[in-house]
């Protein structure tokens, strides 16, 4: 498969997995391999004013160049305030991470591709 077929792929993946994980159920997706998407903590309790954060990860993942997400929340009881790359795609080499946070609507929007040839990260 090319390079962009095969991020196409790996990008329709993760957004349906972050779909179902996001909505409480969790997800495996099998082919020729399996991978596990999820939100981490599930269920986060706190006090107004309280900040916490909630992590996007994944485990057992093949060649992974690039993923984009849209995480949504009630925005009439939470607003986001920052939003950050972890070091999991980055352990591969130099990546492009951008987002969007739209605390009217509720959600954020978020990017990140590894930049040049070379291959994905795998693992966790």
């Amino acid at each position: 498969m090319g390079r962009s077929l095969l991020f196409f792929l790996s990008f329709l993946l993760l957004v349906l997995l972050l779909t179902a994980c996001l909505s409480g159920e969790e997800i495996t997706y099998t082919a020729s391999f399996t991978s596990t998407l999820y939100v981490n903590p599930q269920i986060s309790v706190g006090t107004i004013g309280q900040n916490f954060s909630v992590y996007i990860n994944i485990s057992d993942v093949i060649d992974l160049y690039g993923w984009e997400l849209r995480l949504g929340w009630n925005s009439t009881i939470l607003d986001a305030i920052a939003v950050g790359e972890g070091p999991f795609l980055k352990s591969g080499g130099n990546t492009f991470f951008t987002y969007k946070i739209n605390n009217t609507e509720g959600f954020v929007l978020v990017d990140c591709t590894l930049l040049g040839d070379i291959p994905g990260v795998s693992g966790n």
